[in-house]
């Protein structure tokens, strides 16, 4: 028999699940792991995939129980410094050594992994992230072994399969996410991003506008440690994540194929008066207006950059 949400209730009863449930945030995936577009399925009864972070693709945990009582998982979209959490992700690969030195960790929540032989486990953001400028770059800290990763701003699909928390722990987390993030290189930037200091005509840009500027960001540059320059990264490149959405859509139904110099300028426009004001947006890199040449950075860093079928 297919089992529905009324089947966990240590899952949607637990403390941490609690803390998040009211986050517009949720949705359900498919079985190739696609997140929903949670508000297209209340309102049409379609399934479509998420074309946005936040309420306007995303929903509370309630109100995903209503829409999808059988789905097989609960997703969530996690930002880590929105959130204040992230989540270790462990492959069923991992060496069992090294399984058990995760699972005596001091983690708020955890559970099996849709396999039954990985793991998830949640923990709070270490403090010393701040000393990392590179985690404000990745969706994700990898082992290089791909044995675990830890998620940090990523679709997180919860199976509800609940493992009881370590009674006492060894080993502390904060000490496995330095491990990782001292490993980690920086994003090599594509050489081939080159932005043009003329504003282009885009097609549909004003929508692609509208659509950003119906988000939320709200991050503070305290999240990055006070670097200004760090949080005006980390501000485009969020945006720049929901605009990729639409630009894919926009392929897929017009074939419209859009250009760095394109998207670099849609990011431009919509940010230019939504981050905090500063002298330095006066000053010119490249030729190009302090805020275009970092959103022309933020795409050419882009570790999942815009594909086009040939």
């Amino acid at each position: 028999m297919q089992k529905t949400y009324k089947d966990f209730p240590k899952f949607y009863g637990h403390g941490f699940i609690q803390s998040i449930a009211g986050n517009q945030k949720w949705t359900v995936s498919t079985g190739d792991k696609m997140p929903v577009d949670a508000v297209v399925y209340a309102n049409e009864g379609k399934i479509f995939g998420a074309k946005f972070m936040g309420p306007k693709s995303l929903v509370t945990l309630d109100r995903v129980t209503e829409l999808f009582p059988e789905a097989k998982d609960n997703t969530y979209f996690m930002s880590y410094p929105d959130d204040g959490f992230v989540i270790l992700d462990i492959e069923k690969t991992c060496p069992a050594e090294i399984k058990k030195r995760l699972l005596s960790t001091n983690f708020l929540y955890g559970e099996r992994s849709a396999s039954g032989r990985g793991y998830h486990l949640v923990f709070k953001l270490p403090p010393r992230h701040t000393e990392f400028p590179v985690v404000s770059q990745k969706r994700a800290l990898r082992h290089p072994d791909k044995h675990y990763e830890i998620l940090l701003t990523h679709y997180c699909m919860f199976t509800r399969n609940m493992i009881p928390q370590c009674k006492k722990p060894t080993v502390d987390f904060d000490e496995i996410f330095y491990e990782l993030a001292v490993q980690q290189k920086n994003i090599e930037r594509d050489p081939n991003v080159v932005i043009s200091a003329k504003e282009p005509e885009i097609q549909y840009g004003k929508q692609a506008i509208a659509m950003l500027n119906d988000l939320r960001y709200t991050k503070t540059p305290a999240n990055f440690g006070n670097d200004v320059s760090r949080y005006e990264f980390g501000f485009i490149a969020y945006y720049n994540m929901n605009l990729k959405k639409f630009l894919e859509e926009m392929y897929i139904k017009k074939d419209i194929r859009y250009t760095d110099t394109e998207q670099a300028w849609i990011l431009y426009l919509a940010i230019r008066n939504e981050i905090p004001y500063r002298p330095k947006h006066e000053e010119k890199r490249n030729k190009l207006p302090w805020l275009l040449y970092v959103a022309g950075e933020v795409i050419a860093k882009d570790d999942k950059p815009m594909k086009y079928d040939d």
